[in-house]
């Protein structure tokens, strides 16, 4: 199934793409995609700490199981001042 991955703030400058489309298993669940993208873009693994997961804009656990055409959006902390 094809899962869409929406990146924000420095994931995104990191990643130097806001967004990458993945096809995982049909039984996939949130911590799938996570150890996918930290293989895909190794740089982004030390900030999962800190990183928020939602799927089609509701937060989630990293056993939420996902759905054909999900939009998994891994959102950092917010900064700034």
């Amino acid at each position: 199934m094809k899962i869409n991955i929406l990146l924000f703030a420095n994931l995104k400058e990191i990643a130097q793409q806001s967004s990458l489309q993945l096809d995982v298993p049909e039984t996939a669940i949130v911590s799938d995609i996570i150890d996918i993208v930290k293989k895909e873009i190794p740089d982004i693994a030390p900030h999962f700490k800190s990183i928020m997961i939602a799927v089609n804009m509701i937060y989630v656990e990293n056993s939420f199981k996902l759905n054909n055409n999900d939009e998994v959006a891994l959102i950092p902390p917010a900064s700034g001042g």
